[in-house]
């Protein structure tokens, strides 16, 4: 490749990775603050999509041996798993060391949306189950379980289609419920936002759960997709964890599905 070819390709690798940096730069900074305009969320959501990006951008700039670009990209992705981790996971679920009970937990969207046992625990049995009204458009299901070491009440939840000024509410009335809980709980499904968003994040602070699988990017309409909205999560206390994620493909048999692996510390006095 001749000089003038070569300064032309530096060229445009050097607007190339400014450019991306200038713009990552003014994602983090709206990312950093907790506004509630579309703008604010539309980057909240697909946040983990950017920091992605960074990742790129940051291989790239160590490919091209752009020193200060290497510098800028790194100080962005460690601001972008700061901002991610304090929510969420990000490609590690948590795992529960000595858990005394397992079961699986699928999500799927033709889940019956009526009262009812959510599933089967061995070992466990369900003491009563019903409805919470978070809203004039959300409800959740839930049922409680006991057994000789204790309780647990798992909660399905389908916020699909949620907009912004109804987060709020439902979250907040969601909230309520949890406080009004002794045992342990398990909140599961499409939360409608991503961790990191404003009113989930406040929700997770509120009750001290915490999102335990990694970043799903699976909304069940289709296997794996890039620029899909990380909504499907597992919430719990601590003596709860996640010892695998299977996605389920869509088929004649069975309907697309997330299942978890459920790990459950039963004596565990944490929550």
């Amino acid at each position: 490749m001749g000089y003038f070819a070569q300064r032309k390709r530096r060229r445009r690798e050097n607007m190339f990775i400014a450019s991306s940096l200038i713009i990552l730069g003014i994602i983090a900074i709206i990312g950093s603050f907790d506004g509630i305009g579309n703008l604010s969320f539309f980057i909240k959501n697909y946040f983990f999509q950017f920091y992605l990006f960074n990742i790129f951008i940051l291989a790239f700039s160590v490919y091209c041996r752009k020193i200060l670009f290497t510098i800028l990209s790194s100080v962005l992705l460690i601001f972008g798993y700061a901002h991610i981790s304090s929510a969420s996971n990000i490609f590690i679920n948590t795992k529960v060391d000595n858990a005394d009970k397992a079961f699986d937990l699928t999500y799927a969207e033709d889940f019956a949306d009526k009262p009812g046992v959510l599933t089967k625990i061995p070992g466990m049995t369900a003491e009563s189950y019903g409805q919470i009204r978070l809203s004039p458009d959300f409800s959740a299901y839930y049922t409680a379980y006991k057994s000789e070491n204790g309780k647990l009440t798992l909660v399905r939840i389908d916020f699909s289609g949620i907009k912004i000024s109804e987060q709020k509410q439902v979250f907040n009335n969601l909230a309520e419920f949890v406080s009004r809980r002794d045992e342990p709980l398990v909140i599961y499904g499409n939360f409608g936002t991503s961790g990191w968003s404003p009113y989930f994040k406040t929700f997770l602070q509120k009750t001290s759960l915490e999102i335990k699988n990694r970043v799903i990017l699976n909304n069940l309409h289709g296997f794996f997709r890039l620029f899909n909205i990380p909504v499907i999560n597992v919430v719990a206390y601590n003596n709860i964890g996640i010892s695998a994620v299977k996605n389920v493909s869509e088929n004649k048999e069975v309907p697309a599905a997330v299942i978890f692996s459920i790990q459950y510390l039963s004596h565990s006095d944490q929550n």
